[in-house]
């Protein structure tokens, strides 16, 4: 993926004081437990990333919007670049990129093209059993058999950071960003994986205009059914 450095299995070096933690991890910042959205939450939570979602089960669909209304959809890319010990404990870096792109009103509404009208690029160190147990499981629970199709071949890391696992890690990142990206999944897990990871919001305070001119679907989440922010 582009703008990431890939490390492989090679551990950074680390911080010389063992009581360190790495910028970014949720227990760096008082957090004992990651603690997912409230349902009520999901759908204002989402909009600051140019989501449009009517609640945690369901996302606005686009596809009745006239031509050009919509500069495109956000999509998400994941990696895990490498992992660092620090104070006794395996930490990975899971590499992040937000992208809302342009729309290319050329070709009737159905094709966005690839200008990018607002990027966020962050990591995320977490702790093996913090993916597998605050993430993971939850992605798993929340997508039930469609998960063994989505990660057929790409499961998850095994247990005891055996060798391999960062490269397990990121097979697994890429196929959860491929989900959310098709949105293939609901709002609700889009809104876990990216309150898990922090996501520095891309709202510019106009999240919201367009929220009223989609409209509501009542059917199965696809590719099409997710609305993004108007370009001023």
């Amino acid at each position: 993926m582009s703008g990431l450095e890939r490390q492989g299995d090679r551990p950074v070096r680390a911080p010389s004081s063992s009581s360190s933690l790495p910028k970014g991890s949720p227990t760096s910042k008082g957090d004992a437990r990651f603690v997912p959205l409230r349902p009520s939450e999901v759908a204002p939570y989402l909009a600051s990333f140019g989501f449009a979602a009517v609640d945690s089960a369901r996302w606005r669909d686009i596809r009745d919007s006239a031509p050009g209304s919509v500069p495109g959809r956000p999509t998400l890319e994941l990696q895990v670049s490498g992992h660092e010990e620090i104070g006794g404990h395996t930490w990975y870096s899971v590499g992040c990129i937000l992208r809302v792109g342009g729309y290319n009103g050329d070709r009737g509404g159905e094709e966005f093209g690839d200008e990018v009208s607002a990027e966020r690029v962050w990591r995320a160190p977490r702790r093996l059993e913090q993916l597998r147990e605050e993430l993971h499981d939850r992605v798993k629970s929340d997508l039930g058999d469609a998960y063994a199709t989505h990660f057929a071949d790409t499961p998850f890391a095994k247990k005891g950071g055996l060798p391999g696992t960062t490269a397990r890690l990121n097979a697994w990142f890429s196929t959860l960003a491929s989900v959310i990206n098709g949105a293939t999944c609901s709002p609700g897990l889009a809104a876990l994986v990216l309150s898990f990871l922090d996501a520095p919001a891309l709202d510019d305070g106009s999240a919201f205009e367009c929220m009223p001119v989609l409209q509501v679907s009542h059917e199965r989440p696809g590719p099409d059914a997710v609305g993004v922010l108007r370009k001023s």
